[in-house]
């Protein structure tokens, strides 16, 4: 099976969350956001290491996939590095 990750990073209110849902879209790949591996669906409490380190290698083991946010911290490459290089 192919691989189709792409893993879009950069500053708030760059444009990062309309650039992923439309290459999400016309690709047909499902959309993440590091922002709901980081912190709770209210994003008032941030998940524990535990959980955000879990969340992240679920996301590296799948085929297909387009990822955005600003958290680009040590927890996401330490998971993804293998797995896309």
């Amino acid at each position: 099976m192919k691989k189709n990750r792409i893993w879009i990073f950069g500053g708030t209110s760059s444009g990062k969350t309309t650039l992923a849902k439309r290459i999400s879209s016309s690709l047909k790949l499902p959309y993440y956001s590091t922002d709901f591996m980081k912190y709770s669906k209210n994003f008032g409490k941030k998940f524990s290491e535990k959980t955000k380190t879990r969340k992240i290698k679920e996301l590296s083991k799948k085929k297909k996939w387009v990822c955005e946010g600003t958290n680009f911290g040590e927890w996401v490459w330490l998971h993804l590095e293998k797995q896309i290089m």
